[in-house]
């Protein structure tokens, strides 16, 4: 027992682990508590047997002692904290104490003493402990130390994990059995206490399992858990192709996706001592990704012991890397191919294609703008993905979608599938879906025919896009091709925008007049203000020739702004000098969105001081095609801050009696260009008479515009219209022109 006893102590030096120096201090007081009680054995003499005894006796509390502090050590609890410091500072002390108490009694025997014991025969057959009432000192310290042992093993064992509390419990059972031996052995106090066995045989396991069994059984243990509960497929094969091993993840794998005959072709098919390769396994629909890794376990002869099977599930990083790049190349909203993508891909089908002749196709809902700021970004994410629907009913080989930005959508498609009617169908079709809004969707259409396959699709698209504007605001065209003379308007048309604004600073647009006649007296009663430009290259133009691409650009409302201020001014004029004629002011649909039309026409009020009823505002009756209610809010709020308001061109395009009925309107302007020519029949003066008749039974003013003959001006002051504007009285002027023939000819 000795033998084991130093081979572990060597042991113990050699491997320097954090429970060493407390094993060898353990060990070394268990070799001197064995050598002391051998020698009280050894010898025959009293004072002999007498020292031996009281020396072995006051070396085990410093034996528990050393194990106390093997077990803060080994358990790890509070190993350098106060509270344990301080625990073995008292027990120390109360080791000095009882060591005291026994050198004491080599003199004073008030501890214990030794008897001899005889036979029947009177013969001496060894010695017996006597024990004085100070033992009970001796045996308090060794019993709390004993508690306080067993307490942290207790302790460990309730707080551990099964995998660690193994080692603690076979500890605590083995340190109950010895203690509860050494009692009895205390208790019935034969000649030969062999309970002193037993601490040679707890302080050997002890240096084992601390040092050997129970890191190679804890190793073992966790690269078990750990096998089972990393996120690897890992299976173990013997040299014959059974499997030995399968840890959890491979159970749920192949129970989950049945790829266990897989592995084992895999298995089979690898023929180096080492394979890595990576793996697409579809099943059931479901796709799973694999890094595998399969290696040849062979023993010191090079012999092949078995294989071992390591596969990485990298399932879910190979679907994230999968989202990432269908984020990076596809609309986050529609789920079309970004800017980006699309010219990307697009450039590679026509260059893969070459004997497939193309389109690009490029499409815009007409002020989208407006239904984002009228009905909210949420209801224009629904209809931009409605758009992007449609589109994607061009489902044909070679054909791709995107969203290039905003509502501006793309097309490659092949020319032989493309189907005009259908393609305005589809699109048109839009409307239907939010009919409940009481707002025009309109979705305009250009494309272009690819004649360079190499030319940048980017390009290709910015000319479908030039094509879609030739036709945008049109309410009767929604589709257009690119020719080369949309360029040339293009780059026009880009020149004006660009200097516009420098074009109002110099005064470049005039605001010239046209008289209104009243029917009954042929006396002026006011002016319609009519736009003239003065282009540096063209010349004078009207401004029919112009507001279309300044409605298109989202400019008309800035001329719109500038001739208002205008307008007032030259009322301010005439008012100062006693001139009582009105203007008509045009106001266009698109004023109503980028200005605040009450607080702009009362400001001019205020501004230039003229009364508000000598401005009178005209407004289309294209302005309640959709969003009616704002468009009534604002002329009412207009009319009541006194301004008088004029319905234009009733009757030409969307005329709808529920005008008539929901604006509080003053005049009604009826546009013969379309609805009266020189040939008049019964059915044409029938129906202007009844317009005549209805609007002035409401109490509003008649005015008719653009007649050219006396017998249509007869006509319509026998029909009951008011007022007359047109170029039979008098050609457009300027402002100082105007007053000229005002003053001259007195037709007021």
């Amino acid at each position: 027992m000795i033998l084991p006893l130093v081979f572990f102590t060597v042991y113990s030096l050699k491997k320097k682990e954090n429970v060493s120096a407390s094993l060898v201090i353990m060990n070394f007081m268990c070799l001197l508590t064995m050598y002391l009680y051998a020698s009280s054995l050894w010898v025959e003499e009293y004072k002999y047997v007498f020292g031996f005894a009281n020396f072995y006796y006051a070396s085990v509390p410093w034996l528990l002692l050393s194990v106390v502090n093997f077990m803060f050590i080994f358990t790890g609890i509070a190993v350098k904290s106060k509270a344990s410091i301080v625990i073995k500072v008292l027990i120390l002390i109360c080791c000095l104490f009882d060591l005291n108490g026994f050198i004491m009694n080599l003199s004073g025997k008030k501890t214990l003493d030794i008897i001899q014991k005889f036979d029947s025969t009177g013969e001496l057959t060894g010695w017996v402990a006597s024990y004085g009432w100070i033992f009970n000192i001796h045996l308090a310290v060794s019993y709390i130390q004993v508690v306080l042992i067993a307490g942290l093993l207790v302790r460990k064992i309730i707080v551990s994990t099964k995998i660690f509390r193994i080692k603690y419990e076979i500890i605590f059972g083995m340190f109950l059995l010895i203690i509860a031996v050494n009692a009895v052995f205390l208790t019935l106090m034969p000649e030969y206490d062999f309970s002193i066995l037993g601490y040679v045989i707890c302080a050997v396991y002890l240096c084992y399992s601390a040092l050997y069994s129970m890191p190679k059984y804890m190793s073992s243990q966790m690269m078990k858990l750990i096998s089972e509960n990393i996120n690897h497929v890992v299976v173990c094969f013997d040299s014959a192709g059974n499997k030995v091993y399968a840890n959890k993840k491979a159970v749920e794998l192949y129970s989950d996706i049945g790829c266990e005959s897989h592995l084992d072709e895999l298995i089979l098919e690898t023929a180096s001592d080492s394979f890595m390769n990576s793996e697409i396994l579809k099943v059931n629909g479901r796709e799973y990704f694999f890094d595998e890794e399969i290696t040849r376990v062979k023993d010191s002869k090079n012999r092949l012991v078995g294989v071992c099977a390591n596969l990485s599930d990298n399932t879910k990083v190979m679907k994230q890397m999968q989202k990432e790049l269908y984020d990076s190349t596809h609309d986050e909203l529609t789920g079309l191919y970004n800017r980006r993508s699309f010219f990307e891909y697009a450039s590679k089908i026509l260059r893969n294609s070459r004997d497939t002749e193309f389109y690009i196709v490029a499409t815009n809902i007409k002020d989208f703008k407006m239904i984002n700021s009228c009905f909210g970004t949420e209801l224009g994410d629904e209809v931009l993905i409605a758009q992007s629907k449609k589109l994607l009913l061009a489902d044909y080989p070679d054909t791709i979608h995107g969203r290039i930005s905003s509502d501006n959508f793309a097309m490659l498609i092949p020319k032989n599938c493309f189907n005009q009617t259908k393609a305005v169908e589809n699109t048109g079709s839009l409307q239907k879906l939010f009919d409940n809004l009481h707002y025009e969707i309109k979705v305009y259409i250009g494309i272009y025919e690819v004649s360079d396959i190499y030319e940048n699709v980017s390009s290709m698209y910015d000319k479908a896009q030039i094509a879609m504007r030739s036709i945008y605001g049109s309410y009767d065209r929604t589709f257009a091709f690119y020719d080369r003379s949309l360029m040339d308007k293009l780059y026009e048309e880009k020149n004006i925008i660009a200097d516009f604004d420098k074009f109002l600073k110099n005064g470049d647009f005039q605001v010239r007049l046209t008289p209104l006649i009243t029917c009954s007296t042929e006396k002026l009663c006011g002016a319609q203000t009519v736009v003239y430009w003065m282009n540096p290259v063209k010349g004078l133009l009207r401004e029919n020739t112009f507001e279309p691409l300044l409605d298109r650009t989202m400019m008309q409302h800035k001329l719109d702004l500038y001739v208002w201020d205008k307008a007032a001014q030259i009322l301010s004029g005439w008012q100062k000098k006693g001139i009582n004629l009105y203007l008509n002011i045009k106001v266009s649909q698109q004023s109503f969105y980028y200005t605040n039309l009450p607080e702009v026409f009362t400001g001019l009020v205020k501004k230039y001081n003229v009364n508000p009823e000598f401005m009178v505002l005209g407004v289309n009756e294209n302005c309640f095609t959709r969003d009616v209610k704002m468009h009534v809010d604002v002329l009412n709020k207009l009319h009541d801050a006194g301004f008088r308001i004029e319905l234009d061109d009733f009757g030409s395009q969307f005329s709808s009696l529920n005008i008539l009925k929901d604006i509080d309107a003053d005049i009604l302007k009826i546009n013969f260009d379309q609805f009266y020519q020189t040939e008049q029949t019964e059915r044409t003066l029938t129906i202007i008479e009844s317009m005549i008749t209805m609007a002035k039974s409401v109490g509003m003013i008649v005015t008719a515009r653009c007649m050219e003959f006396q017998h249509q001006k007869d006509f319509l002051r026998s029909a009951g219209c008011d007022i007359i504007q047109e170029n039979y009285y008098e050609n457009v002027v300027s402002e100082s022109e105007f007053e000229q023939m005002y003053a001259e000819k007195n037709l007021i």
